[in-house]
């Protein structure tokens, strides 16, 4: 969640208010919190997670800025093309595995 987060939050304006980055950020760290307590991550996984994903969130928005600035319409396939090869690939693994599994009626 951190990194989506602080990838929204670097891809805001500078102009845009400080009142939605700081909604972003308490979101993700709300989501944070939830998961140590329903007890699916310590507070020693959560800060790791925090910390790598906010940095990862911020090293992929700074390429995709690069990217976007040197060819937009390369970057527009490219996102496209990953978005519709993921999806395929998740859909056929998918389907395969529930294609394959006893069906109890």
């Amino acid at each position: 969640s951190f990194f989506a987060a602080v990838g929204w939050v670097a891809s805001l304006a500078a102009h845009d208010g400080i009142l939605g980055k700081v909604a972003i950020l308490v979101a993700a760290a709300t989501v944070a919190v939830l998961r140590v307590v329903c007890q699916y991550h310590t507070w020693a996984q959560i800060s790791v997670g925090a910390v790598l994903g906010s940095a990862l969130g911020q090293a992929w928005w700074y390429v995709g800025e690069v990217l976007h600035l040197s060819n937009p319409q390369l970057l527009l396939y490219g996102a496209w093309g990953g978005y519709l090869s993921g999806s395929a690939l998740f859909i056929t693994t998918n389907m395969r595995k529930w294609a394959t599994q006893d069906k109890h009626l």
